[in-house]
């Protein structure tokens, strides 16, 4: 496996043309979601993210997720692969069980 292939995560938040991967890796097989973007056709024959897809993925990697972008094999489409690490999820369990089971509900204020 090249070790230019990588998932991208908090650590490389710009999504670049460069960060599109190969399909066919062993990254690529351990992914929970999928989300397909059109690219838009440049005026010089390129084709090119959409703003929206980019604001996407942003977002995705500023939540703590990590994502496998690649282009599809006509060249019209980027799939993104998208999963949790068990770090983020464990967190997000850990804040979850802080709200279900906070104090004061487990122990109500007592009247009087």
């Amino acid at each position: 496996m090249s070790s230019s292939v990588h998932p991208i995560s908090a650590q490389g938040a710009n999504v670049t043309s460069t960060d599109i991967q190969e399909p066919n890796s062993e990254l690529s097989t351990h992914y929970d979601y999928v989300m397909v973007f059109k690219l838009e056709q440049e005026e010089n024959g390129q084709r090119q993210q959409t703003a929206a897809a980019k604001d996407c993925m942003k977002s995705m990697i500023a939540a703590g997720l990590e994502i496998f972008p690649y282009q599809s094999v006509q060249e019209d489409e980027i799939y993104v692969l998208i999963r949790a690490p068990v770090s983020r999820l464990l967190a997000c369990l850990y804040f979850a069980f802080l709200l279900t089971y906070s104090t004061d509900s487990v122990f109500p204020h007592s009247v009087g």
